[in-house]
């Protein structure tokens, strides 16, 4: 599943980056986005783009696009 198809208030657990620029992917370490950490899906902006996650005590946006080169698990 990709992190983009997460819905308000489902958490999933980073599996891998696929097909990313590495600059893109090591900004996205230094946030806290690392393989097998937990991240909330907080809400979608209203035309859809881009979306905002948590991980931890913070909060950060990503464009759709990205998120789609995200692969996670759901956890339930």
């Amino acid at each position: 599943m990709r992190l983009g198809e997460l819905s308000a208030g489902q958490t999933a657990r980073v599996l891998a980056f696929l097909d990313m620029d590495p600059a893109i992917r090591k900004k996205l370490l230094a946030l806290g986005l690392l393989p097998n950490r937990q991240v909330q899906f907080v809400r979608r902006a209203p035309l859809g783009d881009p979306i905002q996650l948590r991980i931890g005590s913070s909060q950060f946006s990503i464009r759709q696009a990205l998120a789609e080169k995200i692969h996670v698990e759901l956890v339930v």
